[in-house]
């Protein structure tokens, strides 16, 4: 079931991608299948198939039902330091940091893909 504010999940690929290229910082959103609640990813510039929500714990196929994002253009950079710190199976915890300041809680994704999330923001990696 797709909600009215959210488009399709090709469109929102492409719009996502456009947006990044343009140098915007970009958080995907989505409409819980559940309860109907609005959604926030806290990882930047990263794309999800399903969501999970905070309400109700419904998980939602976005590729089904669609999904929308937010974007930011900053002035100066959001994050300066990218922390991915190792779980095995070259996936790990990640971090997101302004000047010493954690913003996020612990987000979970391969380590190539904290290395470019890294790069898009202009942010430091680092391995913990």
């Amino acid at each position: 079931m797709r909600n009215e504010h959210d488009g399709t999940f090709a469109e929102i690929v492409r719009e996502m991608d456009t947006a990044i290229e343009r140098g915007y910082i970009v958080f995907q959103k989505f409409t819980c299948g559940g309860c109907g609640a609005r959604q926030n990813m806290d990882v930047p510039n990263s794309l999800y198939t399903s969501g999970h929500c905070e309400e109700c714990g419904h998980v939602t196929n976005l590729q089904q039902d669609g999904c929308g994002f937010k974007a930011v253009l900053a002035t100066e950079p959001f994050y300066t330091k990218v922390l991915w710190k190792d779980e095995g199976e070259n996936w790990g915890k990640v971090y997101f940091y302004r000047d010493d300041k954690i913003l996020n809680d612990e987000a979970w994704m391969p380590k190539d893909q904290a290395r470019r999330t890294a790069a898009q923001l202009h942010a430091t990696f680092e391995e913990g």
